[in-house]
């Protein structure tokens, strides 16, 4: 975390289309995220992200990124996002906190009982 302690100092945002670009848009406005990491699979998307300002930096590597993290958040399809919460699982610190966007629950909680 970064000097503030409500404030993340380092967002890795899994996903930066509309959901997950409108986050950390928002959240950068607010003052209520330090560094943001948008990842994501196509480059074109993580580019726009990358120009709009609405991220910091962008990568397609998905383990790198989180074991940067201070908070997670899956905004990907829900099929994703499951995927991902393997990675979440072995790359985050024990104090980063993953959470997601996804309007399905269901299986997120399946997979997260598992891993």
């Amino acid at each position: 975390m970064s000097g503030k302690t409500d404030v993340p100092a380092c967002t890795v945002v899994c996903g930066v289309g509309l959901i997950g670009g409108s986050l950390a848009a928002a959240g950068r406005r607010a003052g209520a995220l330090g560094r943001v990491i948008g990842v994501g699979r196509s480059r074109a998307n993580l580019d726009v992200a990358l120009e709009r300002g609405i991220v910091d930096e962008v990568t397609t590597d998905v383990a790198a990124a989180m074991r940067e993290a201070d908070l997670v958040v899956l905004a990907a399809p829900v099929d994703t996002c499951v995927e991902l919460l393997a990675t979440a699982a072995s790359e985050t610190s024990q104090t980063c906190v993953v959470t997601d966007v996804c309007s399905v629950k269901l299986p997120l909680c399946e997979r997260a009982a598992q891993v």
